[in-house]
């Protein structure tokens, strides 16, 4: 039986056989109802927040990923061999087919891997959150959409020439047939590419807006990009 003066969130997780974490993993709740004593003599001094975690075949992070916690229950062994210096918070996520950016994509460790290889060869100076962004269909905005990025992998060619002037958060929703208001309805995104040229009942275009808008993108394509006239 527990102790009375055990106040956990949820009672049923005691005594389940999956030894979990501080507050349930204590004395005054029988080490979680007794899950915990294998796991309490193998790692006395581990102290995470899951503790069945450790040894499930995945490599996580610090603090699972330390001598105190057996490297994550020997999880992370082949991890530590490879890359002794990575300390990313998700080691799984290394060589797991995807390019991730910044920590991931070091020497320390192997450019992800060795998932961002084909990356840093098409953009050596291209340094950001998520390399699987770039070349996805999808315009995105600075720092994706840079000369460093290939303007977005080439997402974002046709939005650049279009509206070399515009810097919305989400180039995507220019022209995508709903209205943006604030920084997307203006003359320098074409008015969010024509959709706020289009009163509220969707049936009358407004001269001004189709003369200061659509007019305007067409001259400055036709200035930046006269050959492609």
């Amino acid at each position: 039986p527990t102790s009375k003066q055990c106040a956990v969130p949820d009672l049923e997780h005691l005594g389940d056989d999956l030894c979990d974490g501080f507050p349930y993993n204590s004395p005054e709740c029988d080490y979680d109802g007794g899950d915990c004593e294998k796991f309490n003599k193998l790692y006395p001094n581990c102290s995470v927040a899951s503790p069945f975690d450790v040894g499930d075949g995945v490599c996580h992070g610090f603090p699972y990923n330390s001598p105190q916690c057996g490297y994550d229950g020997g999880d992370c062994e082949d991890f530590n061999e490879l890359y002794p210096d990575c300390g990313v918070v998700y080691p799984y996520e290394i060589g797991d087919g995807y390019c991730n950016g910044l920590s991931h994509n070091t020497p320390e460790c192997g450019y992800d891997g060795g998932d961002c290889k084909e990356f840093n060869e098409l953009y050596t100076n291209c340094n950001i959150t998520d390399p699987y962004r770039i070349g996805d269909g999808e315009c995105d905005s600075s720092p994706y959409n840079t000369v460093e990025c290939g303007y977005d992998g080439g997402d974002c060619e046709q939005f650049t020439k279009l509206y070399p002037n515009c810097t919305v958060e989400y180039p995507y929703l220019v022209g995508n047939g709903y209205c943006e208001e604030e920084l997307y309805n203006i003359s320098n995104c074409g008015f969010d590419g024509g959709d706020c040229l289009v009163d509220h009942n969707n049936t009358n275009i407004t001269r001004r807006g189709l003369m200061a808008g659509i007019v305007e993108t067409v001259l400055t394509y036709i200035s930046r990009y006269p050959d492609e006239i």
